[in-house]
């Protein structure tokens, strides 16, 4: 292999970033394969039968006209499933790099668009979203459509990751513009880490040692995100190569650090994957090949100017203040010397940051338009591609980041009033209900914040790190109990153990991700509402009262799956948690912590929570609560249906539907739907294997 064809050109990061888009994909797909039975079958927690109606009516009255009655949501479910499947089989296809087609990777963005519809609560988050929406673009603008796979002898053109840079582009600016838009405290003073690694949905390990660092270390992480995500998120809309790179780069350094202290499933890796297209050699640089040094001279001049408009934005950005005397935070322990850093208060207010975005975004918006249109008249002049295709290409292109930069208009109500882009926004509801352009804003408020209670609150001696609040962690968390009868007809009360979320205190976080268990995440939202607003919470009780199997067994209750215990009753509490923390002067003076012996006796050595009761979440229920179905009934939800996946096939009157639902089962039952995954490893080393014997015979 030559060094031409080992570098990062065009050809090489357009493949790279279609088989790890399809990567993702499998990955989404085999997650929702894995939780399917539990979650959205007919016996789950939100049936997709429930919600099948009213996000495809069409096709339901379709379906309608060939299954009847038990048929029909016995036919939603293997349809489902058996699309779960060929979406697995497709995703590998392109994982494998045997075809990275536009029409393929459109089949399945369908597919799990289709899925996530039906998903209702347990799929209704930004990620699946943003896959939905990376998928559309990449399928339109980037993937091939006059080949199989790229070509290594391809003119590629560069017009078609425009697209995806500005979503790359509108992912992370939103992210960062709206946690300023929504006066959280804990943005605006830079102290959002301090509660972050504890409150997050599902911790990892990591989590609880990043908990543990100095003050300052995290608000000056806090001010590190927030330039990255806002400034140097322009780099990466940036017509010069080196700051394209150097804007990438950083959001994959950010990517990294949030996947090592948190579980976000595959949004981190889709991410890093949508900053591909920005790593990639200009083909305007032939002029710079013969002459090094100038190309270096260039590369210097353009890493210069960026971290120094980075250094100058940072600098306009935060302030840095140097405290000095006693600091109370540590009961009267004199600190000496420190400093702090905040927001500048030019930018900590909700007006004032909303006119800068007035100002910037439109701006942006047609400095876009504006790169891709030169992008296509430069390979125009050049010739390197028939004109009909590139002007099609960039047509298409320019509709896409036009339809893309739509949710702008909805971030300050001034930029709704601007004619931004020249497309008719009255259709953009129309695409936004298919998920093709959607608005992005993770972490906008900041959940698990505590407070002094009224009699510390009026003591002055009692403050945090740097003249603030002590920084009091009260994360929520439901725990369900559960009254169990033994076979011996003894009862007991105990807690009903989940696979991932916090609820033993001596259980350690765990590293899952780009995993995600919908049940385990969703209690966590669960925790910062009530049951009345999170019905499907009471239809869990209920499955689980019923010893309904296939939702048994996203617990990890290997008793209660094998049916050797049985629940009479079930009642949920609310609990704060907090992470246990090390002996540190900082962590002292937080009122109501855990603190750590040095010594680590065998009480605390394996501690990592610390919880406090609130109160009751959900009554005790028992089996067969008429009240209970009837609250579930009125929100739709069929409290009768709770079958085995192989005896519901058998209930059909169809022979046809039988067969293919007895199919599906089989598929499941043997593994069936690992086969594609062994082969696309057993293809990847093949390739890899064939490519190294040529590259030696070519070098001898």
């Amino acid at each position: 292999m030559t060094k031409e064809e080992m570098k990062f050109g065009t050809n090489n990061i357009q493949s790279i970033y279609l088989s790890s888009l399809s990567l993702v994909f499998l990955v989404a797909f085999i997650s929702y394969y894995a939780q399917f039975q539990g979650l959205v079958s007919s016996s789950g927690i939100e049936p997709v039968a429930r919600i099948f109606p009213h996000a495809f009516p069409k096709i339901h009255i379709f379906l309608e006209k060939i299954w009847k009655g038990e048929d029909m949501v016995i036919g939603i479910d293997s349809l489902c499933e058996c699309f779960t499947i060929v979406g697995v089989v497709l995703s590998c296809i392109g994982a494998s790099g045997i075809v990275h087609h536009g029409l393929l990777i459109s089949i399945i963005t369908i597919l799990y668009h289709f899925l996530v519809t039906l998903g209702g609560t347990f799929y209704s988050f930004q990620w699946d979203i943003l896959l939905i929406e990376t998928g559309f673009l990449t399928s339109l603008c980037y993937a091939p459509w006059l080949r199989l796979k790229c070509q290594a002898n391809d003119n590629v053109s560069n017009i078609g990751s425009w697209p995806l840079q500005f979503l790359l582009f509108k992912l992370m600016f939103m992210s960062g513009v709206v946690k300023i838009q929504a006066e959280c405290p804990t943005w605006i003073n830079l102290t959002a880490l301090e509660y972050h690694f504890a409150t997050q949905c599902l911790p990892n390990p990591f989590a609880w040692y990043a908990h543990q660092l100095h003050p300052f270390l995290l608000r000056l992480s806090v001010a590190i995100t927030l330039l990255i995500e806002i400034c140097a998120a322009f780099l990466v809309l940036s017509p010069f190569n080196t700051a394209k790179k150097i804007g990438a780069s950083l959001q994959i350094l950010l990517m990294v650090m949030i996947f090592m202290t948190g579980n976000y499933n595959y949004f981190n890796l889709l991410t890093i994957i949508l900053c591909l297209p920005c790593l990639r050699e200009e083909s305007g640089n032939e002029e710079y090949q013969g002459t090094k040094w100038l190309k270096q001279k260039k590369v210097l001049i353009e890493s210069f100017t960026c971290c120094g408009l980075l250094l100058w934005a940072f600098v306009d950005m935060f302030d840095i203040e140097i405290l000095n005397g006693k600091q109370r935070y540590s009961q009267s322990e004199d600190i000496g010397f420190h400093i702090n850093i905040k927001l500048d208060s030019n930018y900590a207010s909700e007006i004032k940051c909303n006119e800068m975005i007035n100002r910037v975004v439109p701006i942006t918006i047609w400095c876009s338009f504006a790169f891709l249109c030169c992008t296509g008249f430069v390979e125009i002049w050049k010739g390197k591609r028939k004109l009909l295709l590139t002007v099609i290409h960039l047509s298409v292109s320019a509709g896409c980041l036009g339809y893309t930069a739509l949710p702008f208009m909805f971030l300050t109500p001034q930029l709704g009033k601007m004619t931004l882009i020249p497309i008719q926004t009255f259709t953009f509801n129309l695409w936004q209900s298919y998920r093709i352009s959607s608005s992005y804003g993770l972490f906008r408020q900041m959940t698990g914040v505590g407070h002094l209670s009224t009699s510390r609150a009026n003591n002055d001696e009692v403050w945090g790190w740097g003249n603030m609040p002590p920084s009091i962690v009260e994360r929520p968390e439901i725990i369900l109990e559960g009254l169990f009868t033994t076979n011996k007809n003894v009862t007991e009360w105990r807690e009903l153990n989940f696979r991932w979320k916090p609820g033993n205190l001596t259980k350690m976080p765990m590293q899952l991700a780009p995993y995600q268990p919908r049940l385990d995440w969703q209690m966590w939202f669960a925790a910062l509402g009530s049951y009345q607003n999170n019905p499907w919470f009471v239809h869990l009780v209920h499955k689980l009262l019923q010893g309904c199997d296939p939702v048994i067994n996203l617990l990890d209750e290997p008793q209660l799956a094998s049916e050797s215990t049985r629940l009479v009753k079930i009642r949920a509490n609310l609990y704060n948690y907090d992470f246990t923390r090390f002996d540190s002067s900082w962590n002292q003076g937080i009122p109501g912590t855990r603190i750590l012996d040095k010594k680590r006796t065998k009480e605390n050595s394996h501690l990592w929570w610390t919880r406090v009761k609130l109160r009751e979440y959900l009554p005790p229920l028992e089996r067969s609560n008429p009240s209970v179905s009837t609250f579930l009934s009125q929100v739709g939800y069929d409290t009768t249906t709770c079958s085995s996946a192989s005896s519901r096939c058998n209930a059909s009157q169809s022979s046809i539907l039988i067969i293919f639902c007895s199919s599906i089962i089989f598929i499941r039952e043997n593994g069936l739907v690992w086969f594609p995954i062994f082969w696309l490893l057993l293809y990847y080393n093949f390739s890899r294997f064939r490519k190294k014997k040529a590259c030696k015979e070519k070098d001898e």
